[in-house]
């Protein structure tokens, strides 16, 4: 009965998992990226079964992410800037990451597949001046 039980549990959070919002991932991504970005990163892409094949893409912006401290300073939190929606299997979020020295902006596409939300690509960069025309 006890084994049933565990079970029951299991199966009922692989389903909730496969049920989540892309904003879920995005908010676990920032939980994490405030002590850890290397291993934000690593999750995000874990979510995608075809990550493996840009690797060395992945492993660039770990590279990035774990440097942006040395020269912007120490992170300070992130907003929500932009959200925009293609159909309902294919979003895109974009938020200002807050750092000391100057904010970055984080893109994050993600792709609903199979009934589960998937991360194509994630970037960012410091272009700011696009999105105050």
């Amino acid at each position: 009965m006890k084994t049933l039980c565990y079970m029951v549990i299991f199966l009922g959070f692989f389903s909730l998992s496969a049920q989540q919002k892309p904003e879920e991932i995005i908010y676990r991504f920032f939980d994490t990226y405030q002590k850890q970005p290397e291993k934000a990163v690593r999750e995000l892409y874990a979510t995608n079964p075809w990550s493996v094949t840009v690797q060395k893409d992945i492993d660039q912006i770990i590279n990035i992410v774990n440097g942006i401290e040395n020269s912007m300073g120490k992170y300070s939190g992130y907003e929500p800037v932009k959200f925009k929606k293609l159909g309902t299997c294919y979003s895109q979020y974009i938020y200002l990451v807050k750092y000391e020295r100057q904010p970055l902006l984080f893109y994050f596409n993600l792709y609903k597949v199979k009934g589960k939300w998937i991360v194509l690509s994630f970037s960012l960069n410091d272009k700011l001046e696009k999105y105050l025309e």
